[in-house]
Formats: C-alpha cells, structure tokens, sequence
C-alpha cells in the first residue's frame, strides 16, 4: 500500500471511529427525545449520505486535488505571496478554507435556489451525528466550481485539502441557523 493509500485508510478509519463514537455518545446521553425510530433515520440518511459522498468522490475531489498539487508544484495563490514556514502557510491555508466554505455556507442559506438543496440538511426532524453528512448530492455537485476556485485561489496544497475535507463534514453538522435568517424561518431545522 503507497503512502497516498495508507493515509487515506488513516483518516477514514479516524471519521468512522469519531463518528460511532459521537453516535453512541448520542445514544447513551440524548439532550432530548427523539422525534423519529433512530434506525429509520439512519437508514434514509445513509442512503443520503452515500450519494452525496459518491458525488463528491466523482466530481469535487479530483479536480480540486488535482488543482492542489499543481498549487504545489508551482507555488500559486495567495499563500504563496510571501515567503514562510510550510506549517504557517498549512495552518493559514486551513483557516482560509474555512472562512471562504463559511461565505459559501451563508449563501446557500440565502440565495433561494442553493437553499432548496442545502435544506436537506436542515430538515433532519432530530439532530445527531448522522446530519452532519447529510447533504444533497445536487448541492455537492454545484458547490464544485467553487472548492476549485476556493483551492486555486487560495494556493493550499493537498495536505491541506485533505486535512480540511476530512474535519469540515463534523462541524458543519453542528452550526445552527441565525434566528434572523428570513430564509429559514419556514425551513423546520432542528434546534
């Protein structure tokens, strides 16, 4: 197994493993009652999340892979401005990813069209660590040119990416709307 391979199965078995653990933390401790049979839910949100994760797998993650390591390669983006330590320019590169994918996130909440997509996310009648992954495969598929313009633009290297890809699903989940989001007033999102 290549090293690319090895550290691929790493952070895969490190997602699943934060992920049953939150899910029986979940389980064992609930903050309220479920609304909803927890294994129908999972059923319909694994069914969910597997389209979204093939979506991704097939349509955002190569090109913009392959956009980070030509960022690499080349020394492009804003990252590569001034000079600086690699683990600067990684930590910075990271808190870039997440402050753009946050404008990102705000406009599909907003601009009406995005929002019929990304309220598959919202509508989970109860909240658990199963949400997190739950997204549209539409808006998984739509939000590609924009993980590439944002990995272009911003000049971070596939460590980088990879990094940001596998700890970014986890803590979407979590946001909650802005109680004075016009847009989701009439969206039921678990609060």
């Amino acid at each position: 197994m290549d090293e690319e391979t090895r550290g691929g199965v790493v952070a895969l078995a490190a997602v699943a493993g934060t992920f049953l653990a939150l899910l029986m933390a979940e389980r064992l401790r609930p903050l309220r009652q479920p609304r909803r049979s927890p294994w129908r839910r999972w059923r319909v949100n694994a069914w969910v999340t597997a389209a979204a994760f093939a979506a991704g797998t097939l349509a955002v993650a190569p090109p913009a892979l392959a956009i980070a390591r030509w960022n690499e390669g080349g020394g492009i983006g804003l990252l590569h401005l001034a000079p600086m330590p690699q683990a600067l320019r990684m930590g910075l590169g990271f808190l870039l990813l997440d402050l753009t994918f946050y404008w990102w996130h705000w406009a599909n909440r907003r601009v009406p069209l995005l929002w019929r997509f990304h309220s598959a996310h919202h509508i989970d009648p109860d909240l658990d660590a199963t949400t997190s992954f739950r997204f549209h495969p539409g808006e998984v598929l739509y939000s590609a040119p924009f993980r590439m313009a944002q990995v272009a633009v911003l000049g971070v290297d596939p460590v980088t990416y990879v990094a940001y890809q596998i700890r970014s699903p986890r803590r979407r989940g979590r946001r909650r709307p802005a109680p004075s989001s016009p847009t989701l007033e009439s969206t039921p999102a678990p609060r």
